[in-house]
Parts: C-alpha cells; sequence; structure tokens
C-alpha cells in the first residue's frame, strides 16, 4: 500500500466515525435539546463536539485495527497450521462474549439492564455478516480473524463505555467505533488489490500462461 492508500484508509475512517458519532449524538440529544429550546449556538457547539467525538472513536478504531493485523501476523507465524489458529480466534470470541456477561460491566450491573443485555448478541450478530461478507470479497480463510476483530477487538475498544453502566455511554462510543470497524475491515483489501477473482473472468490465454511458465 502506498502513502496515498494509507491517507485515504485513515481520512476516511476518522470521517466516516466523524459522521456516525455526529448522527449519534444528534438522535440522542434530540428531544432533550428541543425541550431545552437550543440557541443555534448550542446546536452548532454540540455538532462540533459530536463529530469531534467520533473522531476520537475513528482514531481508537484505527489503533485497534494496526494491534489486530500485529496480533493475528504474530499468531500466524506462532501456529504452524493456520486453523489451529483459527481455533484460537473462534476461542477467543466466545471467551469475550461471556466475559460481557460474567464480569462487571455495564451488561449486568447498569441500570437499563435489558436493553443492555440484548447487545453483545446484536454485536456478534453484526461481526457474523461483516465477515461472511469480509470472506465472500476475498477468501475463505478471512471469515475468522474478521470475525475475531469485529467482535473481540470492538469489545475491548469499548471497555470505557462499558464501564459506564448506562445504554447512553454505550451507543455514543458503540456506533462510531463499529462504524469505523467495519470501514476499515472491508475497504483494506480493496485497497491493497486482494478482492476475489470474478469465477466468470476468463483464464488467460494458453500461450501466455506457456510464455509466463517459460520466463525465469
Amino acid at each position: 500500500m502506498n502513502s496515498r492508500k494509507l491517507v485515504y484508509l485513515i481520512g476516511t475512517t476518522l470521517l466516516w466515525a466523524g459522521v456516525g458519532g455526529g448522527l449519534t449524538g444528534f438522535f440522542l440529544s434530540f428531544a432533550a435539546a428541543v425541550e431545552e429550546k437550543w440557541s443555534s449556538l448550542e446546536w452548532l457547539l454540540g455538532g462540533v463536539g459530536w463529530f469531534g467525538g467520533g473522531l476520537i472513536f475513528g482514531a481508537l478504531s484505527l489503533l485497534g485495527y494496526l494491534v489486530f493485523l500485529l496480533i493475528h501476523q504474530m499468531g500466524l507465524g506462532l501456529f504452524r497450521k493456520q486453523e489451529l489458529w483459527h481455533l484460537v480466534l473462534y476461542l477467543l470470541v466466545m471467551v469475550s462474549f461471556i466475559d460481557l456477561y460474567l464480569f462487571p460491566s455495564a451488561i449486568n450491573q447498569g441500570g437499563e439492564k435489558w436493553s443492555l443485555f440484548l447487545f453483545p448478541p446484536m454485536l456478534l450478530a453484526w461481526a457474523v455478516v461483516v465477515a461472511y461478507l469480509k470472506k465472500r470479497e476475498t477468501r475463505p480463510s478471512a471469515f475468522a480473524p474478521s470475525l475475531f476483530f469485529m467482535f473481540t477487538m470492538t469489545v475491548l475498544e469499548l471497555i470505557p463505555a462499558l464501564r459506564g453502566e448506562n445504554l447512553r455511554s454505550l451507543v455514543d462510543m458503540g456506533i462510531p467505533l463499529i462504524i469505523a470497524n467495519t470501514w476499515q475491515l472491508l475497504i483494506l483489501h480493496r485497497l491493497i488489490g486482494e478482492e476475489k477473482p470474478s469465477p466468470t473472468q476468463a483464464p488467460p490465454p494458453l500461450s501466455q500462461t506457456r510464455r509466463s511458465v517459460q520466463k525465469p
């Protein structure tokens, strides 16, 4: 990946997270703002704050993705068989899912318990969908690491919000992070040219294949 593509990845990720944070803050604050009759300046400052918060969460998402790529490469190097590393990733996803209910967090201690109780299965379902899209656009072996990133890494990034013990903080931080993580995962292979070849794509001519084989 060249520097232009890297700048594009970082810039678009921050932009998506900023827009996600702005829209999330707007919808969560709209009723209270109307009731309190916010002025134009208050709406402007609120929008800047919501967008800025989204940018911060986008930066956290970028850092999390970098950590994930390092962990994934280390795991592939540590385990001789790729299937064994994928099994480890599935186990980590399962452990992180269970930990959300067993360890003290907003899921099991917040006042909005039932709303928060639905968060882990909803996040897992979204992670499965995104991992499937990644697998379909690249290769079958991409499913396990994509699922791990979209669920386990997102949960780790959301630890500050999970300790907030309220649905508002979880939604405020969760939506921009999930948007940014999804965008990075689904755009990276297109930037580095790792897309899955189309099944309708014609094979190269036989003469060209022979020349490529003979070429040292």
